[in-house]
């Protein structure tokens, strides 16, 4: 899973290990909203990536926070704008 954070819109993307795209979209910029897309459009997810930034760190450490459903936040890849 990708995420482009900003303000007000996260912009996200899942890919298989083969590397075609499963799922693209966007959600709001809230820790719920991005939460709630991890068990539903990536329920097998290894490992996130975001772009650096401060809303990158931010949500980072809001997801961190929530735990298990969350874990492959523990191994993110911070990937340059």
């Amino acid at each position: 899973m990708g995420l482009d954070v900003s303000m007000k819109e996260t912009a996200g993307c899942v890919v298989e290990d083969a590397g075609q795209r499963i799922w693209e979209g966007s959600v709001p910029s809230t820790s719920d909203a991005i939460a709630g897309i991890i068990p539903e459009k990536a329920p097998a997810l290894v490992r996130a990536g975001t772009q650096t930034g401060p809303q990158a760190a931010w949500l980072w450490h809001a997801l961190w926070d929530r735990g298990s459903q969350s874990t492959a936040f523990t191994h993110s890849v911070l990937l340059p704008p």
